[in-house]
């Protein structure tokens, strides 16, 4: 079977004030030690919003931050390898919402010198989570459009 994206998440909902980890960790099989697995063709990190974020109290100062991270072991240790610029929770029915469906929060080349271990994670900058919103997070070949 020929699959076009590996999914950290899929359709996850993202209601938490604190950090949230994606559904999966993706295992790339490789030593600890660190790999060349960005190399040649790129590999794209992609979290994309799935269903429009909704939040109970706007802020244009409530933000959220999408990570890649790994690591060398499965359970911890993650740091993050980059992330994407600071998106704004849904402040009202404005032109400059970045958490309506189908916006990139992240979208980015997988680098060199991985470690084993990679997920997402996605951080509010402001301790109050939406009422609603959902991310999708994937690996894959297709260049998104958006970048």
């Amino acid at each position: 079977m020929i699959m076009d994206k590996m999914e950290f998440s899929d359709a996850q909902e993202i209601t938490a004030s604190t950090a949230t980890d994606s559904t999966n960790v993706l295992d790339l099989g490789l030593a600890s030690t660190g790999s060349d697995v960005g190399s040649g063709t790129p590999i794209w990190v992609v979290g994309r919003v799935n269903t429009t974020f909704v939040d109970a109290a706007p802020s244009a100062a409530n933000t959220w931050r999408v990570a890649l991270q790994h690591s060398a072991s499965e359970g911890s240790g993650f740091v993050d390898v980059f992330a994407g610029p600071a998106a704004n929770k849904v402040s009202s029915i404005a032109a400059n919402n970045d958490m309506t469906k189908g916006a990139d929060l992240l979208t980015q080349p997988l680098p060199t010198d991985l470690l084993r271990y990679l997920k997402v994670q996605i951080t509010p900058a402001a301790a109050s989570g939406p009422s609603a919103g959902k991310i999708d997070a994937f690996l894959t070949l297709n260049a998104p459009l958006n970048t």
